[in-house]
């Protein structure tokens, strides 16, 4: 693993009026945020995500296509110009497990870099989950006892359990959207048989850390990720659940999605193109 191209700066101060902003530049898409600081509270002024599909760009050789850098840089160039007015010390850019997987990814991150007009931090997946899971603990009410947190990725899984805002144990397993695919259907095919043994597979993989996790006997699980909200919707969509995942409710929609034979013939009118292309992938992981 390539270790981090550039530590973090430490921010000092956020003054009235600032700027603040968030790039992460995932596996399946890259994000985002930018906020003003107002009267102790950030609102969000500018938002953008984009699918990349960093991660099926990389060959055998974990080295990136053209086509999937042109993609890459194209998009982060528009990010650098709406990053312009962002004081650096108000401003991380990170970067994920393509990146950490990447052949000599100085040579992307250069380029990257100066799309962006700023540096590019590329983290662990164990970072990376602390990351999530701080995330959702501000954004959801804190309640009693332990909450599990599940984002799938392109190209990882990460799991964390903690309390409040206190990580208890963290875990980032190659089990991304894209990386199962590639994976498990590297000729697009869907079978029920496949799919068992690739479900077989990720229990396997799971294992080392599951009864670890077991212990801390959560009360609550939150998906984070953009695949476990669409999968959600799905639910909604087709009247399985309000929207809650359950496991009968994920093997319905596996099931359904098995009979289209195909990852390339998945159509699902309630999600987008894009998505359906690597949705499989991170249905398998939740079930």
């Amino acid at each position: 693993m390539p270790k981090t191209i550039t530590k973090r700066q430490t921010n000092t101060s956020i003054a009235e009026g600032d700027l603040v902003a968030a790039v992460d530049l995932g596996s399946n898409s890259f994000h985002m945020v930018v906020a003003r600081y107002v009267l102790g509270q950030l609102r969000i002024i500018d938002r953008i995500k984009e699918h990349i599909y960093l991660a099926e760009g990389l060959d055998a050789e974990k080295n990136l296509s053209l086509e999937a850098e042109k993609r890459a840089l194209a998009c982060l160039a528009q990010f650098g110009q709406r990053l312009t007015y962002v004081k650096p010390n108000n401003l991380r850019i990170v970067a994920t497990n393509t990146l950490r997987k990447m052949w000599h990814p100085e040579v992307f991150i250069e380029k990257a870099e100066r799309c962006l007009g700023n540096r590019i931090e590329i983290i662990a997946g164990r970072e990376e989950a602390r990351l999530i899971y701080l995330g959702v603990a501000h954004d959801k009410p804190l309640k009693k006892g332990n909450r599990l947190v599940i984002d799938i990725g392109g190209g990882s899984t990460e799991f964390v359990i903690g309390k409040g805002f206190r990580v208890l144990e963290k875990e980032s397993l190659q089990l991304g959207c894209i990386a199962n695919i590639k994976r498990f259907f590297p000729d697009k095919k869907l079978s029920a048989i496949k799919w068992q043994q690739a479900k077989t597979q990720i229990s396997v993989d799971m294992q080392p850390f599951a009864l670890k996790f077991k212990t801390h006997d959560w009360k609550q699980v939150f998906g984070s990720s953009g695949t476990i909200k669409a999968l959600s919707d799905m639910a909604i969509a087709k009247q399985l659940s309000d929207g809650t995942l359950s496991l009968e409710v994920l093997q319905q929609l596996s099931h359904e999605m098995v009979g289209f034979g195909s990852i390339n013939t998945i159509r699902w009118p309630q999600i987008s193109t894009s998505r359906c292309r690597s949705i499989a992938g991170g249905l398998l992981t939740l079930e």
